[in-house]
């Protein structure tokens, strides 16, 4: 029996010092990762979702939200630099060892870490479901919603299985390609805004203001991905400044999204549209008639932005399951194909439209949850180790 642990020990140290020696994440390939994990499919219900949380076309909380949420990106970044070159994988079990027993650090990191690895595959799954009904109710009336989710997980989980320097470079290339398409879109909806359906900007109780809050950071759910690839930093000292940068853009692209597209429906027309942004950009038009319908077009960035969001998600997830079973890079393959077929029947459990928004909500919720409870557990027992191990020292 301890002869198969040492084996697995043995196994799992070699993946993780293969992760570690690839340092192939630049500064700009870091901070792309972000918006493009982030950037996703509820970008098409934002709207229509904050509207409904604060009773209101305030926009506001949207700005606490992302503030809020830089406080969580910093912890999970602190925690990457803290040990630089290790995958949440390894710290936690490190953090979670006890009397230099780290078959008791093994076990109790199983639970935390299997938590973690499932919301990301329930992540992909919601992400995937509202893709597929969007696409079934505007471009493929008549197409199996199966194969329009099948299709979209089939090619993300071909990225999924790779090394970090495929995720690194497919993020940076991606990125340019997602966000300046729409930002130039959203640029040009101006013309539909009506200012003053954004009035009263604080119309709204405090009450209403907590729930517009929560709903904003459910927006920005799913950078925790960075706890598997900083691992792969080339210069992880910087991490911090990369992430928030990446953050910074999403805020700009989210706030230019939602104060335009409440600038162009009254709130009681807002509430009642299932795919606000696509919406706006319906009414929209390229002056000159270049092009007769850009919802096309915006269809096909989103497209890009929605595989961006999963292809990080199942990424992360198969190298988290992977480098705790220790299971090599080239093997990799068996435990993706598992959970792809896992994500794929999850994600068509719920039976209508309404079941998914709901099934997408609760895996919002967990995601806040885990958000506030795992990284500061994690930082505080990293803080009081490096104490002991000062405390150690000064007594020698």
């Amino acid at each position: 029996m301890s002869k198969a642990n040492a084996s697995t020990s043995d196994r799992q140290q070699q993946t993780t010092q293969t992760a570690a020696s690839e340092q192939v994440f630049t500064f700009w390939q870091a901070a792309a990762i972000v918006p493009s994990t982030l950037l996703g499919a509820g970008v098409l219900t934002l709207p229509r979702e904050l509207a409904l949380a604060t009773d209101s076309n305030s926009f506001l909380p949207m700005l606490v939200g992302g503030a809020f949420f830089l406080f969580v990106v910093w912890m999970i970044t602190k925690l990457g630099q803290l040990f630089s070159g290790l995958t949440i994988v390894v710290y936690t079990q490190k953090l979670l060892t006890f009397a230099g027993n780290q078959r008791i650090g093994r076990v109790l990191a199983f639970p935390v870490l299997a938590v973690v690895g499932i919301w990301w595959l329930l992540s992909v799954a919601a992400a995937l479901r509202i893709f597929g009904e969007a696409q079934r109710s505007v471009v493929f009336p008549d197409t199996p919603l199966w194969f329009i989710v099948g299709t979209m997980l089939f090619v993300s989980a071909l990225v999924a299985a790779n090394r970090a320097e495929v995720i690194a470079r497919l993020n940076e290339f991606l990125l340019p390609i997602i966000v300046i398409p729409l930002v130039l879109i959203v640029i040009l909806a101006l013309d539909n805004a009506e200012w003053t359906n954004l009035l009263p900007l604080v119309n709204m109780s405090w009450g209403e203001f907590w729930r517009g809050v929560l709903q904003s950071f459910f927006a920005y759910q799913g950078v925790s991905v960075i706890a598997v690839f900083m691992a792969s930093y080339q210069q992880p000292e910087k991490a911090v400044r990369s992430h928030f940068t990446g953050i910074g853009i999403m805020i700009v692209v989210y706030i230019m999204v939602t104060m335009t597209t409440m600038a162009a429906f009254p709130h009681k027309e807002l509430e009642r549209l299932m795919w606000p942004t696509l919406e706006l950009v319906k009414l929209t038009q390229i002056p000159g008639l270049i092009f007769e319908r850009l919802e096309s077009g915006f269809l096909a960035i989103w497209v890009v932005a929605v595989f961006t969001t999963l292809a990080n998600l199942l990424t992360a997830a198969v190298h988290l399951f992977s480098e705790y079973s220790g299971i090599k890079q080239e093997q990799r393959v068996w435990i993706m194909l598992p959970l792809a077929l896992l994500v794929f029947v999850v994600a068509l459990w719920p039976q209508d439209v309404y079941q998914a928004f709901q099934f997408a909500k609760k895996v919002q919720m967990a995601g806040f949850v885990l958000a506030i409870a795992i990284p500061p557990l994690l930082l505080i027992l990293a803080w009081l180790r490096r104490m002991g191990r000062d405390r150690e020292k000064e007594s020698r």
